[in-house]
């Protein structure tokens, strides 16, 4: 089963959200963007629409599309699979935010400066964490118009997660809704350990 988007990579530990989405809703905007994720073992390339309190990433494949939806308002996430027209609601917690209030095992989180992506001006912000008995350390790059990282990574790790073509405006809202016409199944059990 196919359940790898369940979490906004950061997790995406998160992903891909948290800092930028839930402490200051009243300032992030809705957006498209392509969003794009390099680990050591794949490029991803994805669409993300984005409101406040939910988003929606959409990531296809050779021979089949991965949805997720975040529902912040709703505390759930449902994981789309379009050929069988089925979902799964697991609950969503705050380690599922993209930049979580506060990461396992974080030592400290510091804005560093200021810099440009992608036309946006964004607070950079180094996170620093133990891990395994090491010190790690991400950096996010936070837009406070959008209220979400544009850019995120894990050089230790080799992973970046960055937004491109970010289209500011209102997002319709059938895509955050688990269409009506698909079956709910529940996750297999080792989803949930």
């Amino acid at each position: 089963m196919r359940c790898q988007y369940l979490i906004w990579p950061f997790f995406f530990g998160f992903i891909l959200l948290g800092f930028g989405l839930a402490s200051s809703p009243s300032y992030a905007q809705e957006f498209s963007a392509e969003e794009i994720t390099i680990t050591p073992m794949a490029k991803e390339v994805g669409i993300l629409y984005h409101r406040p309190d939910r988003w929606r990433l959409e990531v296809k494949g050779e021979t089949h599309t991965d949805i997720s939806i975040f529902r912040l308002d709703k505390k759930v996430a449902w994981i789309l699979l379009p050929k069988e027209k089925k979902y799964m609601e697991v609950p969503l917690t705050e380690e599922d935010m993209p930049l979580p209030a506060r990461i396992a095992g974080e030592i400290d989180r510091v804005v560093v400066g200021q810099e440009e992506v992608e036309g946006f001006n964004c607070d950079k912000l180094v996170v620093r964490y133990s891990k395994e008995n090491e010190v790690r350390e991400m950096i996010f790059w936070v837009s406070p118009q959008l209220g979400v990282p544009l850019r995120s990574e894990a050089s230790d790790l080799g992973w970046v997660a960055e937004l491109k073509k970010i289209k500011v405006g209102a997002q319709p809202d059938e895509l955050f809704e688990a269409p009506a016409n698909y079956e709910r199944f529940g996750p297999p059990m080792d989803v949930l350990r």
